[in-house]
């Protein structure tokens, strides 16, 4: 059997895996950023959409929330790939939390060569990337991610501090997310610390 015959019968590990954050959708601040980002992903003329703000204002959790978690119940991804970046990005790193989503181990491969393999599984699936906490340019296919497009319908959302970064990554759409109002901010604080706090 050929590299290319064992890879079309690669089995995807589940579309989604459920991710914890605090629930926010009774926010009404919230839910109305959170729509924002759905917008983004059922509108077909959209590929890649960046969410911004500064840093501890909630971007993570209006994602997770909004539509990693959602999607559990209602996919139309193949493959919904969440990762992490953080500041200084390594490439191998990335390039392994991919292949850990899709079910390869490219721990050992050069980085070069660690791109091909998720680049040839993506590009027959219909996928959506979360990459989180972005400071710098990503190259996606450096990283083993096929360009979105048309034609593959596939969807990237990048979440950063720096609203420049989202148009370097070529975001056709910037969402930026501010600081809740006081009330849902005390809202919220009660939620994660439970019932501590009055």
């Amino acid at each position: 059997m050929d590299f290319t015959s064992a890879l079309a019968m690669t089995a995807l590990p589940g579309a989604v895996v459920k991710l914890e954050a605090t629930p926010i959708d009774d926010l009404p601040t919230a839910r109305s950023m959170m729509q924002k980002v759905v917008d983004c992903i059922n509108d077909g003329n959209i590929w890649i959409s960046g969410v911004y703000g500064m840093g501890g204002v909630g971007k993570t959790t209006l994602l997770i929330e909004s539509v990693h978690n959602r999607l559990r119940s209602n996919c139309c991804f193949d493959i919904v790939i969440w990762i992490t970046v953080s500041r200084n990005p390594n490439m191998a790193s990335i390039q392994r939390k991919i292949g850990d989503r899709l079910g390869i181990d490219l721990s050992g491969v050069e980085v070069e060569t660690a791109r091909d393999e998720p680049l040839t599984i993506l590009r027959n699936k219909r996928f959506l990337l979360i990459l989180d906490v972005v400071w710098e340019r990503l190259e996606l296919k450096e990283i083993g991610i096929p360009r979105p497009t048309v034609k593959n319908n596939c969807k990237v959302i990048l979440t950063t501090w720096n609203s420049d970064l989202c148009s370097e990554m070529e975001a056709t759409v910037s969402i930026e997310v501010k600081k809740l109002p006081e009330a849902e901010a005390w809202s919220l604080c009660k939620k994660k610390a439970g019932q501590h706090v009055e």
